[in-house]
């Protein structure tokens, strides 16, 4: 079946406007000032460029795999689009994962962990891309909370070494 002609244009214009928002993002990370709270280094500010070409390839990524759940994406993919470009240049907190801390006795199963991800990449690339996909999607409100309950606790922490100073 041929997709509705506006749809086809809704399409091309989202995926335009996606790759505008891209080049936006980059600029923004590359202007971003030094961090000064220590714990915010764990967090980018909205969706790193490589995590929005992925969730903007999803859909290509789900018609290509042999997956049947009953789904059309192609009417939600002009949608999605749209969403992932405004995901992109947000100001939305999602984890980054940079200083990973793991104790001796987790690191094997750390290891055994990466080497299932690497051995499903060869033989189910496409459907291990689209399960990073949809954790990558349900990590972001995760992310946000995480970030809103660093915050507070750094905001107290402040508003105590501020009310200590005044005694």
């Amino acid at each position: 079946m041929d997709m509705n002609p506006y749809l086809r244009t809704v399409e091309g214009s989202s995926r335009i406007f996606g790759g505008f928002h891209i080049q936006i993002d980059i600029r923004r990370y590359d202007s971003v000032d030094q961090i000064t709270e220590e714990w915010k280094n764990n967090f980018f500010e909205g969706v790193p460029s490589p995590a929005g070409g992925l969730l903007i390839l999803m859909p290509l990524i789900y018609e290509l795999t042999n997956l049947n759940l009953g789904f059309n994406v192609k009417n939600l993919t002009p949608y999605l689009t749209v969403i992932v470009a405004i995901l992109l240049v947000s100001k939305i907190p999602t984890l980054a994962l940079k200083k990973i801390s793991t104790s001796p006795k987790t690191t094997i199963f750390l290891l055994l962990t990466i080497g299932i991800v690497f051995i499903a990449l060869l033989f189910y690339t496409l459907e291990t891309l689209l399960i990073f996909g949809l954790f990558y999607l349900v990590s972001i409100p995760i992310s946000m909370t995480l970030y809103n309950k660093k915050n507070k606790e750094n905001l107290n922490k402040i508003s105590e070494e501020e009310h200590e100073d005044i005694l």
